[in-house]
């Protein structure tokens, strides 16, 4: 629940692996919060930060998890080989890491 809103995670039809983070409230099902991303045993959650506290408590409560990480722009942040991070124009995604380890 976050600001008295009950939220649920409904699956993307085209990708069972990604899932819209919505209201509970059938009338403001189209009014999307935020997406969670899975791949095996590793997801991302991408809303605003009261949202994605909110999502990332609700799995640890189902799971035992890692405790979660938050991306800032001291701290990246890696997602099924991908290394995350906030730069002062935007958001960087790369395989840069992942592809050095592969070659050692």
């Amino acid at each position: 629940m976050v600001e008295n809103e009950v939220l649920v995670l409904r699956e993307v039809p085209a990708d069972p692996g990604v899932w819209l983070i919505i209201p509970e409230d059938v009338r403001k099902k189209t009014d999307v919060r935020g997406f969670v991303f899975t791949y095996v045993d590793d997801f991302l959650i991408t809303a605003d930060a009261k949202v994605a506290s909110a999502v990332a408590a609700s799995v640890a409560g189902q799971w035992k998890c890692s405790p979660a990480q938050t991306l800032s722009e001291k701290e990246f942040i890696e997602f099924t080989g991908m290394r995350i991070s906030r730069e002062q124009n935007g958001i960087m995604i790369s395989q840069k890491h992942y592809t050095e380890t592969l070659l050692k």
